[in-house]
C-alpha cells in the first residue's frame, strides 16, 4: 500500500521556476524593443515632418519619442507590469492623437493591431485583462473611425505626404509585428528544450544514468515480468572504501546492467543499491536466465576504486505479471523473493 501510494504521488513535471524565467526574459525583451521601435518611429516621422509638415507636427512626435524612452526607462524597474500597462495606454493616446491631428489616411490607427499582438504575449496580464483591453482596442478603433466620419483633420496632409507617412507607418507596423511573433516563437523553442532537459532529468538518476521511478510509467501497461536487484552488503563498501566508493560501484555497475540487460528491459535505478528490470515481451524462465548470466558476469567482473578491488555480488528476486495484476502487486512479489534471497545467503536468485 506504502509503495502504491508512492508510485501515484510520482508526476512528471517542468520546473515553474524555468518557465517564470524565460516568460520574464521575454517580456522585458518585448517591452524594451517595443519601446526602441516606437522612439525610432517617432525619430523618422519627426524628420519628415520637419521637412515637409507643417512644424507644430515636430512637437508631437517629439511628445511621442519622450513617452517611449519614459517606457523603456520603465523597463528597467522591478515592476513589470507598470511598464506594460503604461506602455499599452501611452501608445494608445499617441495613435489617438495622430489620428486627431493627421486624419484616418495617415494610417495611424493600424497600430492598434499591433498594441493588440503586443498586450496579448505579455506574460503577468490574465487572459481575462487580455480580452478586456482587446475590447478597449476595438472601441477605440471604430471612435476613431466615426470621429473622422464627422470632422476632418486638424492639418491638412498633401496626397504625396500621406503616402510617405503610409509608408513609415507600414514598415513599422510590420517591423513590431515580425519583432512580437518571432520573439514569440523563439520563446517557445527555448522553453521546449528547457522542458526536454528538465523531463529528461526528472526520470533520469544523475549518478548512473539510469531511469528513476518515475521513468516507471512511461510503459508501465508493456511489462511482463519484473527484477529486482540489491547489493549485497553494500553498506559494508561505504563503510571500508568510503561513499565516493559506493557511487562509483554504482556508476560502474549501472553502465554493466545497461549494456548487458538494456536492449531487453528498462533499469531502474529504485533507490540507494536497488535495481529494478522491467521486462517487456519476457517470460520468467527468460528473466531467469538473463539475471544468472548477469549474476555470472559480475563474479568475473573487476571493480575497482583506487587501489582497491573490490566484489560485487547481487541477490535477485524475479516475479511475473500476471495478466489482471497491476504492476505495484509484481514489484511487492519481486521485492519479497528479493528479500527471501537475503535470508538464505545473498547472492542468489529467487523466482
Amino acid at each position: 500500500m506504502v509503495l502504491k501510494k508512492g508510485f501515484e504521488s510520482i508526476k512528471y513535471f517542468v520546473m515553474k521556476d524555468t518557465e517564470n524565467e524565460l516568460d520574464a526574459w521575454k517580456t522585458v525583451v518585448q517591452m524594451r524593443t517595443f519601446a526602441i521601435l516606437l522612439a525610432a518611429y517617432s525619430c523618422l516621422l519627426m524628420g519628415y515632418c520637419v521637412l515637409f509638415i507643417h512644424p507644430v507636427s515636430f512637437l508631437v512626435c517629439s511628445l511621442a519619442l519622450i513617452a517611449a524612452l519614459i517606457g523603456l526607462g520603465l523597463t528597467y524597474g522591478e515592476n513589470r507590469s507598470v511598464a506594460g500597462e503604461y506602455m499599452f495606454f501611452t501608445s494608445i493616446g499617441i495613435v489617438a492623437f495622430g489620428v486627431f491631428i493627421y486624419g484616418w489616411n495617415s494610417g495611424v490607427q493600424h497600430f492598434l493591431f499591433v498594441f493588440l499582438i503586443y498586450y496579448f504575449m505579455l506574460d503577468y496580464a490574465s487572459i481575462l485583462r487580455k480580452i478586456i483591453y482587446g475590447i478597449i482596442l476595438l472601441v477605440v478603433r471604430l471612435g476613431l473611425y466615426l470621429y473622422t466620419m464627422k470632422y476632418d483633420a486638424y492639418f491638412y496632409v498633401m496626397s504625396k505626404d500621406v503616402v510617405a507617412i503610409q509608408i513609415i507607418n507600414t514598415i513599422t507596423i510590420f517591423a513590431l509585428c515580425i519583432f512580437l511573433v518571432s520573439l514569440g516563437t523563439i520563446k517557445s523553442q527555448q522553453l521546449q528544450e528547457y522542458c526536454d532537459a528538465e523531463r529528461r532529468a526528472a526520470v533520469h538518476d544523475p549518478l548512473t544514468g539510469l531511469c528513476n521511478r518515475r521513468a516507471l510509467f512511461e510503459r508501465v501497461h508493456q511489462v511482463t515480468a519484473v527484477a529486482m536487484a540489491d547489493i549485497d552488503f553494500f553498506k559494508k563498501i561505504n563503510d571500508t572504501y568510503g561513499h565516493a566508493a559506493g557511487d562509483k560501484i554504482l556508476q560502474q555497475l549501472g553502465s554493466l546492467m545497461q549494456e548487458y540487460v538494456g536492449p531487453f528491459a528498462k533499469i531502474v535505478r529504485w533507490g540507494g543499491e536497488e535495481f529494478v528490470f522491467f521486462f517487456h515481451d519476457s517470460d520468467i524462465e527468460e528473466v531467469q536466465n538473463r539475471m544468472q548470466e548477469l549474476k555470472k558476469l559480475l563474479e568475473h567482473e573487476c571493480f575497482r576504486y583506487q587501489e582497491h578491488e573490490i566484489p560485487v555480488t547481487l541477490t535477485i528476486g524475479v516475479a511475473q505479471k500476471y495478466e489482471h495484476e497491476s504492476i505495484y502487486d509484481t514489484i511487492n512479489r519481486a521485492d519479497q523473493k528479493l528479500y527471501k534471497g537475503k535470508e538464505n545467503g545473498r547472492n542468489v536468485i529467487v523466482a
